[in-house]
């Protein structure tokens, strides 16, 4: 797969990106369908909280506020299940058996156990083990929709790409749509071009004797978006 320092790289230059852009946070519940049962994910708009008063809404929910809380187990198994449209069980899975995000990990993501590990109170802030279980999540569960979409046509999230094929070229049309998408789903907002730049990083580098495919393209992508602190904090 994608050199792993490449990847981080991407990870935190994206982090920063939205740090200085001042992105706001998005809203619980943010992304759910409207009530005349339109896609909240697909679609043309302008840019989110850029539009005229006679201009019609975006069809996709607009992140709004800027208040920053850590977003523990039970949001970020429904943010996930929301924005990858998968099953809770789909998600995570520890030797393919217990459930990472209930089961497995829950203390590391906020939550508390209390008839199996004696932790009756939720720790009040990230523990040192929380960022490694989040990449564990996170990488899983876009592995998860990126094997889903390549076996089912069209895809729910990568319909653009060719997932049984290699990895498009960083200009290709498909690239900037799946960046796209991946941003409105999981961030509720359209993606700057210096963050659209950053993401197209991954599919530098690759390997003469293993060139990246599109499905490794796609659970990357979804990885990077995911990892930032954006979709991490409400």
């Amino acid at each position: 797969m994608q050199n792993r320092a490449q990847v981080w790289s991407s990870v935190l230059l994206l982090a920063a990106a939205c740090e200085l852009g001042g992105a706001p946070k998005k809203p619980s519940g943010s992304g759910s369908p409207d009530g005349n049962g339109s896609d909240p994910f697909v679609g043309a708009g302008g840019q989110p909280g850029a539009q005229s008063s006679q201009a019609a809404p975006p069809p996709y929910k607009v992140s709004q506020g800027n208040s920053v809380l850590w977003k523990r187990h039970a949001a970020i198994e429904a943010d996930l299940v929301r924005a990858l449209e998968l099953k809770p069980e789909e998600l995570c899975k520890e030797l393919g058996v217990r459930d990472c995000i209930r089961d497995i990990h829950v203390i590391a993501l906020g939550g508390n156990d209390p008839f199996r590990s004696g932790i009756n109170v939720p720790a009040s802030r990230p523990l040192s083990t929380s960022s490694v279980v989040v990449d564990r999540v996170l990488l899983s569960a876009c592995s998860a929709r990126a094997r889903a979409d390549k076996a089912a046509k069209p895809g729910r999230v990568f319909a653009e790409l060719d997932l049984s094929g290699p990895a498009p070229k960083a200009d290709a049309p498909a690239v900037e749509a799946t960046i796209k998408t991946l941003f409105r789903r999981l961030l509720a907002r359209d993606p700057r071009p210096g963050e659209t730049a950053i993401v197209k990083t991954l599919l530098e580098g690759d390997e003469a004797e293993r060139p990246q495919s599109a499905e490794e393209f796609a659970t990357l992508a979804c990885f990077t978006i995911g990892s930032s602190l954006e979709f991490l904090f409400l």
